[in-house]
């Protein structure tokens, strides 16, 4: 009886059976990469070829490398603001959702930012910090890289009293005028500076303005939120990571929020005019393209769908 014949090729470790229907990116893209480089006749598994990644809120961004290339369908919805110190109880206005189909290529990294509602009632005299936008867009492994347009954006809402995440390009308008053609939503100053007005929230090119005296709300950047407004040993609420603007000092009628984040930001509300913050304007691209507004309660999200 001869010697036995050589040991067969060993499979890829890590690799899952199938069984196993969940999208691993990592996995899809080493056998892409082997198929592409070496010619290696894989098979794709069917959880590389329609299967779906949901994004939750973390407070830092998040990425996604592309396994196949094809069409994906990306789902976001902006946070909501947060709720204010206020007489009346007001809780923030709800993001906005949108959804389209984009074409993508394997090795694409999609940078993911979801956008996070303020934390809790900072103060007796908190107005609410606006909503986080959430974003995805084309990008590298840690994000640095902002292309000039966007994939999706899903506008957040302001704080306390204020408007929801709007379903068109520009942001709302609190005491200040939201952003328009993807920058920063403005803060309200009037002929005397003390009008503790909300920051206005951030849009795809700017950061929002930060409010006036005696708070100093912060404008929501990239892609923090504004920091909330303080006065005489109280507090108001930072914006929501996804650039919400700072929460101002609030009236009984909830005026004074931040303004949400989004492709254009909110504009901030103000105390002394009495007015609210607006929400974060929303961006789609692609086809099959929907936006809604102020339909998102709590944190935002983002998923991509394989089609």
């Amino acid at each position: 009886m001869g010697p036995a014949g050589p040991q067969g090729p060993q499979g890829i470790q890590g690799i899952p059976g199938p069984a196993d229907t969940t999208m691993r990116p990592d996995v899809c893209a080493i056998i892409q990469k082997l198929n592409t480089q070496f010619a290696a006749g894989m098979p794709v598994p069917t959880y590389c070829v329609n299967a779906s990644v949901t994004f939750n809120a973390t407070g830092s961004f998040q990425t996604m490398s592309i396994p196949v290339t094809g069409n994906y369908l990306i789902e976001a919805a902006g946070a909501q603001g947060g709720a204010d110190s206020g007489t009346y109880g007001h809780f923030g206005g709800l993001g906005a959702s949108v959804s389209g189909v984009v074409a993508l290529n394997a090795g694409d990294v999609l940078c993911i930012i979801v956008g996070m509602r303020p934390a809790g009632i900072a103060g007796l005299y908190d107005a609410g910090g606006g909503g986080g936008g959430s974003f995805a867009f084309l990008s590298n492994a840690n994000c640095s890289v902002q292309p000039p347009l966007p994939l999706m954006v899903a506008g957040g809402g302001a704080g306390g009293a204020g408007g929801g995440g709007v379903a068109t390009q520009n942001g709302g308008a609190g005491a200040a005028p939201g952003g328009v053609g993807g920058n920063g939503g403005s803060a309200f100053f009037g002929p005397s500076a003390q009008y503790h007005s909300g920051g206005g929230g951030a849009g795809w090119l700017t950061a929002g303005q930060s409010g006036s005296a005696e708070t100093f709300a912060g404008g929501g950047g990239h892609w923090a939120g504004g920091t909330g407004g303080s006065f005489a040993g109280t507090f108001s609420s930072s914006g929501g990571f996804g650039g919400g603007g700072g929460g101002g000092m609030v009236c009984e009628a909830g005026c004074g929020g931040g303004g949400g984040g989004g492709y254009s930001g909110g504009g901030g509300g103000a105390r002394t005019t009495e007015q609210s913050g607006g929400g974060g304007g929303s961006f789609v691209s692609g086809s099959n393209t929907t936006a809604t507004a102020a339909v998102r309660a709590g944190h935002g999200f983002v998923r991509v769908t394989k089609q």
